[in-house]
């Protein structure tokens, strides 16, 4: 026997109305956590929330100040499942409450819900987060949602403070041709990928040349891929033949960083 299947199956067969009942009472982490699983399920099933769910979703809202941080964790699971199907006004109650948390945390997954679920009403609250905070996460909602001409206002501040390469191209492909030269001083590799995606002419030979200079970048793959779609053959034959002694100095790299 399976006593955590069997444990499941009992709870499966509880009407709505005693789900909610049992999450009320004062149970075990893993059973409440169980519990918002199946409810969980119930409301991706129906793509609604019923009226029971949306009570509890207020009696949670009210009591949320009074949670135990580990408790925190699993009604902020449950806020963040829930969102999607949420009125606009559950919506914005469940974000004032994360917004309002004395957890860093709750505040992050108020930020990563609003990326998620992207609405132009949540413009000023990303921006006051980024003008105080320049933080990553809400640079990464500006370069994915903001309108061009707001990402033009921040560009400066966002380059100096974007911590992921991917989100450096996603910026520059969101801007467009005017601006990739800045890249090129910022990440070779980065501004060849962006102009492989915009149709820039990069010559082979400054092809070579970025080759050479990030040769030993993990990123190098991406690198052989821009050569690939450029139809570069004769630089991709000249780099398959050095392949073996690419992957030596590569190793002898290795070992010095690690003091071998």
């Amino acid at each position: 026997l399976y006593p955590g299947n069997i444990l499941y199956a009992l709870i499966g067969c509880l009407s709505d109305q005693e789900l909610l009942e049992m999450i009320n009472d004062d149970i075990p982490a893993a059973l409440r956590k169980t519990l918002l699983n199946l409810i969980i399920n119930d409301i991706n099933k129906k793509s609604s929330l019923s009226y029971e769910y949306i009570n509890l979703t207020n009696r949670m809202l009210e009591e949320y100040s009074s949670y135990s941080f580990k408790r925190l964790q699993g009604v902020g699971y449950f806020f963040d499942k829930i969102y999607p199907f949420s009125s606009r006004e559950l919506q914005a109650r469940i974000l004032e409450t994360f917004l309002n948390s004395e957890y860093p945390s709750q505040s992050i997954r108020a930020f990563k819900l609003i990326n998620k679920n992207w609405d132009n009403r949540y413009i000023e609250i990303v921006e006051d987060k980024w003008k105080n905070y320049h933080d990553s996460l809400s640079a990464q909602i500006i370069i994915n949602h903001f309108p061009k001409s707001k990402i033009r206002d921040y560009y400066q501040d966002l380059v100096k403070n974007i911590d992921h390469k991917y989100y450096l191209a996603r910026l520059y492909l969101k801007l467009g041709k005017k601006y990739i030269d800045d890249l090129a001083s910022i990440d070779e590799i980065t501004y060849f990928y962006v102009a492989t995606k915009l149709n820039v002419t990069v010559s082979e030979v400054q092809a070579e040349r970025i080759f050479d200079n990030n040769k030993f970048d993990d990123r190098i793959e991406l690198l052989i891929w821009c050569f690939k779609e450029l139809n570069y053959w004769n630089l991709l034959s000249t780099i398959s033949e050095k392949s073996d002694v690419l992957i030596s100095e590569k190793n002898e790299q290795i070992r010095k960083s690690l003091g071998i």
